[in-house]
């Protein structure tokens, strides 16, 4: 049991989870998107923190760019998770094995009243994730 509290106290920090091959990615202030990763990886962690009054979603999509506003295809959203008005949302695999993406790994904000919508201008915020 002592090791396993260990394992995940050393994923916790930035330095050790380079060590295991994962890789921090943060937003520099305020943004509607980010490319986590421009190439095929694993999502262990990605979270948002809204800065607007607007609740909409954190998605996770399968791309190496950001998607244009409108329908987004169904089948590159793979993660989802709704995102509270001036709150924080979470998409956590730790300790694995993490969500696969094909293609890339780009995460968006969107005012939406759905997953499958990409609308912005209204909600952005801080996006960090960890991946490999």
């Amino acid at each position: 049991m002592r090791r396993t509290a260990f394992y995940f106290v050393l994923l916790a920090t930035p330095a050790a989870a380079q060590l295991y091959g994962l890789t921090p990615v943060v937003s520099a202030g305020a943004v509607d998107h980010l490319i986590a990763k421009a190439a095929p990886g694993t999502a262990l962690k990605i979270s948002a923190t809204n800065f607007s009054s607007t609740a909409g979603f954190l998605v996770g999509y399968n791309a190496t760019s950001n998607p244009s506003d409108g329908a987004l295809t169904a089948s590159l959203v793979i993660d989802c998770v709704a995102l509270p008005a001036n709150g924080t949302a979470i998409i956590d695999n730790q300790p694995g094995p993490g969500t696969n993406y094909s293609a890339g790994i780009v995460v968006v904000l969107t005012s939406a009243t759905s997953c499958y919508t990409k609308t912005t201008g209204t909600v952005s915020g801080f996006i960090s994730a960890k991946v490999q």
